[in-house]
């Protein structure tokens, strides 16, 4: 039979990037290929193509592990990929209410403070106010804009 292998064994991607899966065979030809997920199904926007799965537009419920069959006339084999998708921070305001929404699974943190920040570094952002012009009636276009 086949044996199978996906490069890398671990893909990491940001949320709306492009999850690019490799499964290589080394076996007699021809070889066939077969792509499945583990827990769930597919996303819709995933293609396969010559022992590659390629999904579009990543998405926080794309994460989990995906397995590969290579098969031939002489039997088969497998290997998995572990596809994780790092979040995005969204920050949105309705007037001067902030809401903050994190996309993605929870991320667990070492137990020790100086342990979580060699390696789990926090992003640095600063929130300012741009001030409209003075005006005598408000209009939603005339209300403070923030940007990150």
């Amino acid at each position: 039979p086949p044996y199978a292998t996906c490069i890398p064994e671990q893909v990491r991607v940001q949320v709306g990037d492009v999850i690019r899966l490799q499964c290589l065979a080394h076996g007699t030809p021809p070889v066939r290929f077969h792509w499945t997920r583990v827990r769930g199904s597919m996303p819709p926007r995933a293609q396969i193509t010559d022992g590659a799965l390629v999904i579009s537009q990543a998405r926080s419920a794309d994460a989990g592990t995906y397995k590969c069959v290579a098969s031939n006339k002489w039997g088969s084999s497998e290997a998995q990929v572990k596809v994780t998708i790092r979040s995005h921070l969204f920050l949105t305001s309705n007037l001067s209410l902030i809401h903050c929404c994190i996309e993605g699974p929870p991320q667990s943190m070492p137990s020790e403070r100086e342990e979580a920040a060699s390696l789990y570094p926090l992003p640095a952002f600063s929130l300012r106010q741009h001030k409209p012009a003075q005006s005598q009636r408000t209009t939603p276009q005339s209300l403070p804009a923030f940007s990150v």
